[in-house]
């Protein structure tokens, strides 16, 4: 129910361009791992293994609870799409000018026509799933990606897993 009303609200301001956004310089490592802190109970309860691949620290220059309810969307819809005994993982790098936040689970994957709707308000490619979910979290997050000036895609296959890629500007320097 957190996720569903968390989504609608965060959906209605963007629609209506009233959402603030409050850009900081921060270090994206601790606000990841307390994300992924916030599901271990969720995981734990499915059976399912979840794995924090942060290290490192990772400076990055956003809107820290717009970054976390795409962390919590991502970690979120990889644990209701994979079945027990299976894993969710985040990890994080670097690529260039870009710092990579990775969402990867053993699920039952997207296929390509599902893949190419999936940031769409509304659309659920699994409707297996649909009561418990809204359709809105991942057009949410490619939303939240356009206002940052980042970007989101994904790699399936089905029966074998998902990855979804976030990419966000690193912060730079001013001082160098």
């Amino acid at each position: 129910a957190f996720n569903l009303l968390e989504n609608l609200l965060r959906w209605t301001r963007n629609q209506n361009g009233k959402t603030k956004i409050y850009a900081t310089l921060f270090n994206l490592t601790p606000v990841a791992r307390q994300v992924v802190s916030l599901f271990s109970a969720i995981a734990n309860a499915k059976e399912i293994e979840l794995i924090n691949r942060i290290e490192g620290k990772f400076d990055i220059f956003a809107d820290e609870d717009m970054i976390k309810t795409v962390l919590r969307n991502l970690i979120s819809n990889a644990i209701k799409f994979t079945d027990a005994h299976g894993t969710v993982s985040l990890a994080l790098r670097t690529a260039g000018e870009y710092v990579l936040v990775s969402v990867s689970d053993t699920g039952c994957g997207i296929s390509r026509e599902t893949g190419s709707h999936i940031f769409e308000k509304f659309y659920q490619g699994d409707t297996s799933h649909a009561a418990q979910g809204n359709g809105l979290g991942l057009a949410l997050v490619k939303r939240v990606m356009d206002i940052v000036g980042g970007d989101i895609s994904v790699s399936s296959q089905v029966g074998k897993g998902s990855t979804f890629t976030v990419k966000i500007c690193k912060a730079h320097d001013e001082t160098s």
